[in-house]
């Protein structure tokens, strides 16, 4: 879901003002917006795991806005600013910042604290949207949204996938897997999980698998399924 929105930079109380900088008309500013989601798919891709981890409860927001401080490392150059961030209950927490030239003709990153523009093609290569994502999704006021992700990516498989562990107010978890546009391709209700969850290939195939520890219990496996690309159940030892 994306909505639009003011806010500020950090973890903030979320208003309900637009600012477009001055210099555009609202229909300039709608067309960038729509060419900025046309030409970046990561960023609907990234409102899709927003939506599903915390069931409907955070949201991606996507806000025209003037970059902070003095011009920074902004070109010289007409372009539309956007910024973009999670819209969680009660608060709002940044992600990134993305241009669009006024002609409409290329799309930029904007790095956080330089204020430099790169190129979409260098921001995924350095970067990318996944591998910020590390325990981002939840916060104090919304308690039944916590969870950490893990950025996978297999030796012998080009493909990459995020693994979320949830665990709502009843301590239960549950495990989500996504490819690499935050698709949902798996579900598993784990249960109550105690120990530490850890990836690594277990059984040296060249495939990422998962293990979660528990407290005086054999680990739960998870080995990764190349045909069916889903993680199956397995026991020590593993078959």
């Amino acid at each position: 879901m994306l909505i639009m929105l003011m806010s500020a930079a950090g973890c903030s109380p979320a208003g309900d003002e637009q600012d477009t900088g001055g210099e555009f008309t609202e229909s300039e500013v709608n067309a960038a917006g729509t060419y900025l989601l046309e030409n970046t798919p990561e960023i609907s891709a990234f409102a899709r795991y927003l939506d599903e981890v915390s069931g409907g409860k955070v949201s991606l927001l996507l806000q025209p806005r003037p970059f902070p401080g003095e011009g920074g490392g902004l070109p010289d150059m007409d372009c539309f600013v956007f910024y973009i961030g999670e819209n969680q209950p009660g608060c709002i927490v940044d992600w990134s910042w993305f241009a669009v030239a006024r002609d409409l003709g290329e799309v930029y990153h904007v790095e956080t604290e330089s204020g430099e523009f790169e190129t979409l093609e260098e921001w995924r290569i350095k970067e990318g949207y996944p591998r910020y994502l590390h325990g981002r999704i939840g916060s104090e006021q919304s308690g039944e949204i916590s969870g950490a992700s893990y950025a996978v990516q297999h030796e012998n498989s080009e493909g990459q996938y995020t693994v979320t562990i949830m665990r709502d107010s009843a301590q239960r978890s549950t495990l989500l897997l996504f490819d690499a546009w935050f698709r949902m391709r798996q579900s598993i209700d784990l249960g109550v999980v105690t120990g530490e969850v850890d990836l690594f290939d277990v059984n040296s195939d060249g495939f990422t698998d998962i293990v979660i520890g528990a407290e005086g219990v054999s680990p739960m496996l998870y080995l990764w399924d190349e045909s069916s690309k889903n993680y199956i159940k397995n026991v020590f030892p593993f078959d």
